[in-house]
């Protein structure tokens, strides 16, 4: 298949769309649309920007900025830090484990299911982060596309925050135009799962994909008709709202990292037998100490800089703000941890298959 046809063929879309009903007027200029569709940062896995956003950006005459230039910097580090330290070493073990499922015991299974989630999620991330630094060097803002998933309290809010691009994009060009919450329950419920089965069709031809997407529906629609009880529940327990909001994290984590199970998985028989595996095949655990000391070291450093992020400690703007010999310390450790930590050799980021 072409590279990057998912990306590009939805872009066209969004902007077709757009066009059609006037949000935006037809780009007249040939070489601003295919560098609006095809922009060499963004066709292998996104952001899945939207013509009213970018394509204004080619049309300034590009100036050099220093701010942007430092702030491209950063990302840049941050996601070679998640892919070559994080996402890379933990790929040695989640792939030693899906594929070779039947060979492996419950320990090793439920440790390569939290693995892969935090290994997808730094693969991705870093690829945008990366993409996001890159553009900030030319001068061009991209669409973020992801905002601390993993402290996502339900799951219709961790697709507020992941790959947020493709959510808007279903939301905007699917959900709404089938009826979105503008109709009866039932109706609502059957525009959310089309939503979520076209979701995993969009990853790949496979049943995996179509039972993860079909999951992710299941979850929300779930969570619309259960809500009262759950808060029914949370106040007869008397919770206060920050252990309450801890609880409802950690259970939304795993609720998708069960999920990636199914996105992981080579076929549909070895993710019923790794959720098997992970309950009744004890208790012996698949060691591979420097994939797994190294990968809990980088997940350690994304959890501290995250949960940092969340509580508004850290950001940008204090970055900058703190002593120069401070941040530049930051900054050389970041370094030397890619360098040292890193995976060296060659390799794909995964949603290039997509």
């Amino acid at each position: 298949l072409p590279v990057g046809i998912s990306f590009f063929t939805l872009k066209k879309i969004s902007y077709i769309v757009d066009v059609y009903n006037g949000s935006i007027k037809p780009e007249r200029h040939f070489g601003h649309f295919f560098l609006y569709v095809a922009h060499f940062l963004e066709i292998l896995s996104g952001p899945i920007d939207r013509a009213a956003h970018l394509l204004p950006q080619f049309k300034c005459p590009p100036q050099f900025n220093y701010n942007m230039l430092k702030k491209g910097f950063i990302f840049i580090l941050w996601g070679l830090f998640l892919k070559t330290v994080a996402a890379d070493r933990l790929a040695i073990y989640t792939d030693a484990i899906f594929n070779n499922v039947m060979h492996h015991n419950g320990p090793s299974l439920l440790l390569a299911a939290y693995f892969y989630s935090f290994q997808i999620y730094c693969d991705f991330a870093g690829y945008t982060f990366m993409a996001l630094g890159f553009g900030k060097m030319l001068g061009l803002e991209f669409m973020p596309n992801f905002n601390l998933p993993y402290f996502s309290s339900n799951i219709s809010e961790f697709w507020r925050r992941w790959h947020m691009t493709l959510s808007f994009w279903f939301r905007d060009y699917l959900y709404i135009p089938l009826g979105g919450n503008r109709c009866s329950t039932a109706r609502r419920y059957f525009n959310l799962m089309a939503v979520f089965l076209l979701s995993g069709l969009w990853h790949g031809a496979s049943w995996t994909f179509v039972i993860w997407g079909a999951i992710h529906g299941l979850y929300i629609i779930t969570g619309m008709i259960t809500y009262k009880l759950r808060q029914s529940i949370f106040d007869l327990l008397n919770l206060n709202n920050k252990f309450k909001k801890f609880i409802e994290i950690i259970i939304t984590f795993h609720l998708v990292t069960f999920a990636w199970i199914f996105f992981r998985s080579n076929t549909i028989t070895d993710a019923f037998y790794f959720i098997r595996g992970i309950f009744c095949k004890w208790p012996n655990l698949f060691i591979d100490s420097n994939s797994m000391a190294y990968g809990l070291l980088a997940i350690c450093i994304l959890i501290i800089i995250e949960i940092l992020q969340y509580k508004k400690i850290l950001s940008l703007k204090i970055f900058f703000n703190m002593p120069s010999f401070f941040r530049w310390a930051l900054l050389y450790s970041l370094i030397f941890i890619i360098i040292f930590a890193g995976i060296g050799s060659e390799s794909g980021f995964i949603y290039n298959q997509f």
